[in-house]
């Protein structure tokens, strides 16, 4: 089950990359990133409430 939670943290964290990449940094790419980001950390967030 962790497993899964981690390969979906470097999904997204490819999927931020890919934006900057390819679309610069414009206003929007900036919002994108800013609304990955905290998928992230909710999900990172998930996986420590998991452990308890």
């Amino acid at each position: 089950m962790s497993t899964n939670k981690i390969k979906l943290i470097q999904k997204s964290h490819h999927f931020v990359m890919k934006i900057t990449v390819k679309e610069g940094w414009n206003k929007k790419s900036k919002m994108e990133i800013a609304a990955m980001v905290i998928s992230v950390i909710a999900i990172i967030a998930v996986i420590l409430l998991d452990k308890t």
